[in-house]
Parts: C-alpha cells; sequence; structure tokens
C-alpha cells in the first residue's frame, strides 16, 4: 500500500457572485486603486467594505490593441482560466487577515501570450496583490 497524502479540495470555479460588475465599484477601484505591474498583467486592486466574497474580479482586453474580438475573447479566456486556477493565492491571505478586496485584471501587451506566460504573470502579480492588501 502506498501512504496517501490527502490535500483538502479547493473548489476552482468563478462564480457570478465573485465578478466585478457595479459601476460604483469599478468607478472606485480606478480611482483610488494601486497597481501591480507584471507584464502582460496589470492587476489594479483596492480594499471593499462589507460582506460578499472575499475577491470581486473583472478582466479587460483593449480594443485598440485587438481589433478582431475573436483575439480580446480568447485572451480574457485566457485571464479567466488563470485567475481560477490560481486565485488561493489571493483569497486565502485576505480571508486570513479579514479583508475584501475589488480586482481589475488587464491585459498590456500588443501580441496574444499562451497559456503558460499569462499564468506565470498571474501567479506573480496575485502574490504581490496579497502582500499588498494584507500589508495596508
Amino acid at each position: 500500500m502506498v501512504n496517501e497524502i490527502s490535500f483538502p479540495q479547493r473548489r476552482q470555479t468563478l462564480s457570478r457572485d465573485e465578478r466585478l460588475r457595479g459601476k460604483r465599484q469599478i468607478e472606485k477601484l480606478f480611482a483610488s486603486g494601486k497597481t501591480v505591474q507584471v507584464m502582460p498583467l496589470r492587476i489594479r486592486f483596492c480594499q471593499e467594505e462589507g460582506p460578499g466574497p472575499p475577491v470581486r474580479v473583472l478582466f479587460s482586453v483593449s480594443s485598440r490593441s485587438f481589433r478582431n474580438a475573436v483575439s480580446r475573447n480568447r485572451i480574457r479566456r485566457l485571464m479567466r482560466e488563470a485567475y481560477r486556477r490560481n486565485k488561493h493565492l489571493l483569497t486565502e491571505p485576505l480571508q486570513a487577515c479579514g479583508r475584501h478586496a475589488l480586482l481589475a485584471v488587464q491585459y498590456q501587451h500588443h501580441a496574444p501570450s499562451d497559456y503558460g506566460s499569462v499564468e506565470a504573470s498571474m501567479r506573480r502579480a496575485l502574490t504581490q496583490a496579497a502582500s499588498g492588501l494584507c500589508a495596508s
């Protein structure tokens, strides 16, 4: 028999409640948020008061950089997947320090990237954002 180590399963989902949709919250985020830039991503974040999920997030790709909607949607899909699989890097520290956050993930490059580079950038940016949110 092999000794099996059981790790608690994390739900790797991105529900509708975790999406940032409100105009006031988006304006607050862009007016008073801090920025972390790890190419090809820029992450803007700020603290949020009140109940709800630990993090509410939006994803953005510039139509100036990518004229074709298919390209924009593909990059947005890559960013969502990278966030969904690595959001624990941000949510666990926030829950430990008892805070909530708003987050905007923006794609900054003018050329499409592969999933590996987007995920690596997402991991670095989320850890930097977590340290910035829990330190303040």
